[in-house]
């Protein structure tokens, strides 16, 4: 029972368990906050933010991987902010 619950235990690790939101006014237009950057993470900080930017003439929608809770890629501050959430969500509760 000890090997089967370390191999489940294991395998919950890396299990994208972590989400933090963030909504915003990305165009600063007359718009709501219709933009997002959602964050979605491991126990061990890898895993995924997506961005999408929306107006009333477009969208856009960014995927930039993450390891160790950072990218490679530059994060916009609410693509940090919806990391710092994700991240918290372990230690706080759900953010959602």
């Amino acid at each position: 029972h000890q090997k089967m619950l370390d191999t489940i235990s294991g395998s919950l690790k890396g299990m994208k368990s972590k989400v933090g939101i963030v909504r915003y006014n990305a165009f600063g237009e007359r718009g709501n906050e219709m933009s997002f950057s959602l964050a979605i993470l491991s126990e061990e900080e890898e895993g995924i933010v997506l961005t999408g930017l929306h107006n009333r003439e477009s969208s856009f929608v960014y995927a930039k991987p993450l390891k160790d809770g950072q990218s490679k890629y530059p994060l916009s501050p609410e693509e940090k902010e919806a990391v710092t959430l994700a991240l918290q969500e372990g230690k706080n509760g759900s953010t959602l």
